[in-house]
């Protein structure tokens, strides 16, 4: 075949909380737990020419980047279909990496959804490959099921789809816009996610979150589950409880962005400015909208 190129693009995501769930079928294992898709995601560009082998390129933003999540998921999408290729893949981040955004998840899916593109194949191929190198990577549990469904999600049944259950929430058009906010260094899933100790404190707290926001299912519910469990489970630094704290005490929903040194807050019409205003003395700011698939 001739050299090929496609775009792809995936939204990010953010959890509030989670609990993890292992099991033997990777497309089984997520968590339980809620959050919310973002307008802000991953953008890529992909060429792919025939090869005497599998090769896979990922640069970001023009760079060459070893980005070992995007390129085992392209490899073995290669592999299944028996196809022997040169794969060149450019991604943009609209946020930073490793900050809880998902834009590990985004960027992975944003490539696999150009490369079913130029091959033919159907989206769902995309989404099942991106989870389970996440799973498989230890860089996500519910990011890629929270993308499919789109909006204020609750992950009522771990997985991906078929196996994974996602229901919804209803907002109001106000909190249709989030205000981010990253306090400082990031934090590595991998790390997070390879505790015994911290993953056994996050899936009793995951749970009694999850148990919480379904007895009253509201945007500003999902917040307030999301602090709760940041602060049971130990994850929320001192700073991040202040700023928190600051946001609601100014009638702003927020809570600690699941897992990265971050916030969000719940910030649309006249709350806006002053989350952003709150969140200017504590770190970088962003503005983002909820997502919802077309």
């Amino acid at each position: 075949m001739r050299k090929q190129r496609a775009e792809g693009f995936a939204p990010g995501h953010i959890s509030a909380f989670f609990a993890p769930f292992y099991h033997g079928n990777v497309f089984r294992t997520g968590s339980y737990g809620a959050g919310v898709a973002i307008s802000s995601g991953c953008t890529s560009e992909v060429w792919v020419e025939d090869a005497e082998d599998i090769e896979v390129v990922t640069m970001a933003d023009g760079e060459v980047r070893v980005l070992e999540v995007t390129a085992g998921a392209v490899r073995a999408v290669l592999e299944e279909s028996n196809l022997k290729m040169r794969v060149v893949c450019n991604l943009k981040h609209a946020l930073p990496v490793s900050q809880g955004f998902g834009m590990s998840a985004s960027g992975t899916l944003s490539v696999l959804l150009a490369l079913c593109k130029i091959f033919g194949m159907p989206a769902s191929t995309a989404f099942r490959a991106a989870h389970r190198a996440e799973v498989l990577q230890r860089t996500g549990l519910g990011d890629v099921a929270g993308i499919c469904a789109g909006g204020y999600e609750i992950r009522l049944k771990p997985g991906i789809p078929p196996y994974g259950i996602v229901d919804g929430i209803v907002s109001s058009d106000e909190e249709t816009t989030l205000v981010l906010c990253v306090l400082g260094d990031a934090l590595e899933t991998k790390k997070v996610l390879g505790n015994r100790e911290t993953l056994g404190r996050c899936s009793i707290a995951g749970r009694k979150a999850l148990a919480k926001l379904l007895k009253e299912p509201t945007v500003k519910n999902l917040c307030r589950c999301g602090f709760e469990f940041a602060k049971e489970t130990g994850l929320a630094s001192m700073e991040i409880q202040e700023c928190v704290n600051a946001l609601w005490k100014a009638g702003i929903p927020a809570s600690m962005v699941m897992l990265g040194n971050s916030v969000f807050a719940v910030a649309g019409g006249r709350r806006r400015k002053r989350a952003e205003t709150i969140l200017e003395s504590y770190g970088r700011v962003y503005r983002t909208q909820v997502w919802h698939p077309l």
